[in-house]
């Protein structure tokens, strides 16, 4: 009887040792399987990432072009803002006398109360122009 429990107690250690490596192939099969998927996941976003890094560069490209452009029409809107303004409040009959009849006489356009000169656009709101029935007149309701 000593013999056949010593031999089944020989055995055990055997059959844990298949067990731990069974458990130990398995995880091993288990984590390829996750890295095989992520290799997948990898390999199917790439295209993504390449669309998505031609977009930002796109995108930085485009608008380098833009900065460059706003910083000359910043220059541009510093030489307007040299101009003073005269705040002056004009009647109807005021307005009718500035629609650019003269050489001399600037051409005022009035939207909603607002009056704005629009001397430096003579050849549109001049006489002759396409758009001299708004000079000196209130054309809000028009526009």
């Amino acid at each position: 009887v000593d013999l056949s429990s010593k031999a089944i107690s020989s055995l055990q250690p055997g059959v844990i040792r298949i067990n731990k490596s069974s458990k130990l192939i398995k995880s091993t099969m288990i984590a390829m399987s996750y890295i095989n998927d992520l290799k997948g996941v990898l390999e199917a976003s790439m295209g993504y990432f390449i669309i998505a890094s031609l977009f930002a560069l796109g995108y930085v490209w485009i608008n380098s072009d833009r900065n460059k452009s706003s910083s000359s029409a910043q220059i541009v809107e510093k030489e307007e803002e040299e101009e003073p303004t005269v705040v002056r409040n004009f009647t109807l009959a005021q307005l009718k006398k500035f629609n650019g009849d003269g050489d001399d006489t600037p051409l005022y356009i009035s939207v909603s109360g607002i009056v704005f000169d629009v001397s430096k656009a003579k050849e549109f709101y001049g006489p002759g122009g396409p758009y001299e029935c708004f000079a000196g007149r209130e054309c809000g309701v028009a526009l």
